[in-house]
């Protein structure tokens, strides 16, 4: 699995650099439709960031219609459709 580099996005914000690893990670197949991320306090020890840096990740991620998030179940990788506006809900 390809690590995280806080440090690449160009804009600098650590959010968005999350936001676009976790993207690579579903557009590469790592992250397959239906798959159940880590919750914020894992993702967060995992990448070495701060809860808030997770969840603006994850409010990115469903900006970007890649991931949902279900209350009391998770965050979930939403089905891969070519038109990003027509992606379906788990």
């Amino acid at each position: 699995m390809e690590r995280f580099d806080r440090h690449v996005h160009q804009l600098g914000y650590v959010y968005l650099a999350l936001a676009d690893h976790i993207a690579r990670l579903i557009a590469q197949g790592e992250l397959a439709p239906g798959t159940r991320l880590p919750n914020e306090r894992s993702l967060a020890e995992q990448h070495g960031v701060a809860i808030g840096t997770v969840r603006r990740a994850t409010a990115e991620l469903r900006a970007r219609g890649l991931v949902t998030t279900i209350q009391a179940r998770g965050t979930f990788v939403l089905p891969y459709r070519s038109d990003p506006s027509t992606r379906s809900e788990v």
